[in-house]
């Protein structure tokens, strides 16, 4: 997400939640769609150590995130109560962080992102 002002994300903790409205429901105004997520992953040795996450088609697209001390294997997406995994429907060059982006659509009908991490994967789900 080039020209992205990075200066002052909030820092993520395990188990806190992003709250967001899945779908904008503006009446007579300017409908955005379906919510969207921007991950960028930093790794370190193989390891993935943060994750810069911005929202898309949001009201509150000015609020950045960032995961700092992961120290994972891998990670992945999913919404609650369900194995599969949710579909990244864009990966791309992320010019801000150097690294290779995931932007993806949020399941319907959920309304939060939560963080979990261990040693061997970090996972992000909507709930």
């Amino acid at each position: 997400m080039k020209g992205t002002d990075w200066k002052d994300p909030i820092e993520l903790s395990k188990h806190q939640p992003i709250s967001y409205k899945w779908i904008d429901e503006t009446p007579g105004g300017m409908n955005l769609g379906r919510a969207e997520f921007t991950f960028c992953p930093k790794y370190k040795r193989d390891r993935l150590t943060e994750m810069f996450i911005s929202r898309k088609q949001q009201r509150e697209k000015d609020r950045y995130y960032i995961a700092k001390g992961l120290n994972s294997e891998s990670f992945s997406f999913r919404k609650q109560d369900d194995i599969r995994a949710t579909p990244i429907w864009r990966i791309a060059f992320c010019h801000d962080h150097k690294v290779t982006r995931f932007e993806l659509y949020v399941p319907m009908g959920t309304s939060t992102l939560l963080m979990d991490y261990s040693s061997i994967m970090t996972e992000f789900v909507f709930g």
